[in-house]
């Protein structure tokens, strides 16, 4: 979440407060022979949101519409950064909340005694 916050401040100025992580892709054999991983994060802006680039890292940065987000047409339908910008308008809307971590004892402590997370999409009715 630090890192997520940090990027965004130091690339566009914007004061962020960290919300969820959305989605997470993992591919193997990417650039260099190696894997990759690329996380989707919900942050909210604190403070000001004015814009101030570093151009060092970022040619453009700008507020944009839901729609224009969700429309741009740079986008393959089948690619996975158009799935996720729909995760992204499904969080904003209310009707997803991305992936929390959650404590749970799933009996890993009572063989190895060690803390256990789990990640996983919420509902809007909690699990047992």
């Amino acid at each position: 979440s630090e890192v997520a916050m940090r990027e965004v401040w130091e690339e566009t100025g914007v004061k962020t407060e960290f919300k969820s992580v959305l989605g997470i892709r993992h591919a193997h054999d990417r650039f260099f022979g190696k894997g990759d991983m690329f996380f989707v994060c919900a942050l909210q802006p604190v403070g000001s949101q004015e814009i101030n680039i570093c151009t060092e890292e970022i040619a453009e940065a700008k507020w944009v519409p839901l729609e224009q987000f969700l429309n741009n047409p740079m986008l393959a339908p089948e690619s996975y950064v158009k799935y996720f910008n729909e995760l992204c308008a499904s969080y904003a809307k209310g009707s997803y909340n991305g992936i929390q971590m959650i404590e749970r004892d799933i009996g890993v402590r009572e063989v190895r005694n060690i803390n256990t997370s789990l990640y996983t999409g919420t509902f809007e009715e909690e699990l047992d």
